[in-house]
């Protein structure tokens, strides 16, 4: 479930909720609309909102500060009259996405492969052990290990294990952007910091490339970049 926050007209968020929702019709959404900025915080204290709509008015530091910059994983979308030549480009990497809001429809259309991609990692993996599921958000995932005949989850929350083959979890994964660098490795794209022939580099972690597999990580992560 996607819970979606909106800070627009009534008119202008009904048209939003219309048009998210037939763009993504596999995925679930819960709409919340507000009439101000502090009743989203007050909400956002309770409940994490994956996507927030605002209007232009509230492209200011302070807002920018602690619901933007503050929420690397959060997609934002500001709704403007017009838009700069710049704001229509839609960076590698990009989050943040400006929308003409007297052309809903087709702004929602250009933006939503973009969406998608990142929205692919909002979901959660039900993670098995000892007869117990806890659901991992896929975008905490940094990378999986192999060890022995168990995966080591890396991730924000800390390490979690599980009785799985790593040619399952590579199988499992790749349509959220997993990559098999290496027999024991199986890397978040989305972590990925920087790239050299023999290494992948998540911020300090540093991992190895198998050599097999060098020519194919190389044009995967390439592909990524591209797409992103």
């Amino acid at each position: 479930m996607l819970r979606v926050a909106i800070l627009e007209t009534e008119e202008v968020a009904k048209d939003i909720m219309f048009e998210l929702a037939s763009a993504h019709q596999k995925q679930e959404f819960a709409f919340h609309a507000f009439r101000k900025i502090s009743e989203l915080a007050t909400a956002q204290e309770e409940k994490e909102f994956h996507i927030i709509v605002f209007h232009q008015k509230f492209e200011i530091p302070r807002i920018t500060q602690s619901f933007v910059l503050n929420n690397p994983q959060r997609i934002v979308i500001y709704m403007k009259e017009e838009l700069t030549e710049c704001e229509k480009i839609i960076l590698p990497f990009a989050r943040i996405f400006y929308l003409n809001k007297h052309h809903i429809k087709e702004e929602i259309a250009r933006i939503m492969p973009h969406v998608e991609r990142m929205l692919s990692n909002q979901e959660e993996y039900m993670f098995a052990y000892n007869n117990v599921e806890i659901p991992l958000r896929i975008a905490d995932i940094l990378y999986i290990e192999k060890e022995d005949k168990f995966l080591v989850y890396h991730t924000k929350r800390g390490e979690f294990r599980e009785r799985k083959s790593m040619k399952v979890a590579s199988h499992d994964f790749a349509k959220n952007n997993f990559l098999w660098i290496h027999a024991s490795y199986l890397v978040n794209m989305q972590h990925i910091t920087q790239m050299t022939p023999d290494t992948v580099y998540l911020q300090k972690i540093k991992l190895p490339i198998a050599r097999a597999r060098k020519n194919e990580v190389s044009e995967q992560i390439r592909k990524y970049v591209r797409l992103r």
